[in-house]
């Protein structure tokens, strides 16, 4: 496939004749009319696309607001490490929830009917640009066991 796209591109760029770069701006001197009195020209509209693009790389708002590393202490004990993305549109009050979470799929997927929580913290990461972190431990427990 990637072959076939280099072909093509090769390929169309055989057609073309002249000199390059060329003097004249890649985009035409044009301009969209939004409203009666507001005209945007092409070029601020491309650098309203490359700054919007840009944002969406930086924020990724479609990945997870929190990063979990875990470590088994124990046959039935846990550490979950969280941590949140440095550069974050909300979630800030979401560490305790995300924490039962997977604390509860840990449980489940190990077996066990639940789990206690042994320890909990958190606290903030003041790397720049600071970010939450939480940390606790649990003990994975069966039915009827305390």
């Amino acid at each position: 496939m990637c072959g076939i796209a280099l072909a093509l591109a090769v390929a169309g760029c055989s057609a073309l004749s002249g000199t390059y770069p060329r003097n004249a701006s890649l985009l035409p001197a044009a301009s969209l009319r939004v409203t009666e009195s507001t005209v945007v020209s092409l070029e601020s509209l491309a650098g309203y696309a490359g700054a919007a693009a840009a944002a969406w790389v930086v924020l990724d708002p479609l990945a997870p607001n929190w990063h979990i590393e875990e470590a088994q202490l124990a046959p039935d004990r846990y550490l979950l490490s969280l941590a949140m993305k440095r550069i974050a549109a909300g979630g800030e009050g979401e560490a305790r929830v995300v924490f039962h979470r997977r604390a509860t799929r840990l449980a489940a997927a190990a077996g066990y009917e639940g789990y206690e929580v042994l320890s909990y913290s958190e606290g903030i990461d003041s790397l720049l640009p600071a970010r939450r972190v939480g940390e606790g431990v649990i003990r994975l427990v069966h039915a009827g066991a305390q």
